[in-house]
């Protein structure tokens, strides 16, 4: 494994992490309502982390943005949002 795919495996990894704690605070009934804006930015950003490791596997950002629903779409907002207010990475 290249240090490339290890630092996006190690990304995904704490973003899966942050989006399971973000959906343990919901109440039992399951209602997602109460998610907050940055559960929809770590999914666009694990979707598009999870599809530069795996293009065969996943749909690409751009394609998901013009060939989705609302919902999905939303999520292709706040992956544009996501990039655009993203400082560069710095280890």
């Amino acid at each position: 494994m290249d240090d490339v795919t290890s630092r996006i495996e190690k990304e995904l990894e704490r973003i899966g992490a942050a989006l399971r704690a973000q959906r343990k605070a919901l109440p039992p009934n399951g209602d997602d309502s109460g998610l907050p804006r940055s559960y929809h930015e770590l999914y666009a950003a694990q979707q598009a982390l999870s599809w530069a490791l795996e293009p065969e596997g996943f749909k690409s950002p751009y394609a998901s943005s013009i060939t989705s629903t609302s919902d999905s779409r939303r999520d292709s907002e706040a992956l544009a949002d996501l990039w655009a207010s993203a400082e560069p990475y710095r280890d």
